[in-house]
């Protein structure tokens, strides 16, 4: 069994860890779960404004 990745440092113990199928499946889930909830896009559009508002573009933030 392997240890739990605690950091993803890439100076750190774990840096070489390679995701398994399982896990990369396990995060891909998460991910769809989190941007599929309606409070979460909320919450990104609501930072979205407050950002545009202070004069930032998070469309083009290299501008």
């Amino acid at each position: 069994m392997k240890d739990y990745v605690y950091s993803y440092d890439p100076e750190g113990p774990y840096a070489d860890h390679e995701l398994t199928d399982f896990e990369r499946q396990m995060i891909k889930d998460f991910l769809g779960g989190l941007f599929s909830d309606t409070a979460f896009s909320d919450l990104l559009q609501k930072a979205a404004a407050s950002m545009k508002a202070g004069g930032m573009d998070p469309e083009d933030p290299d501008q």
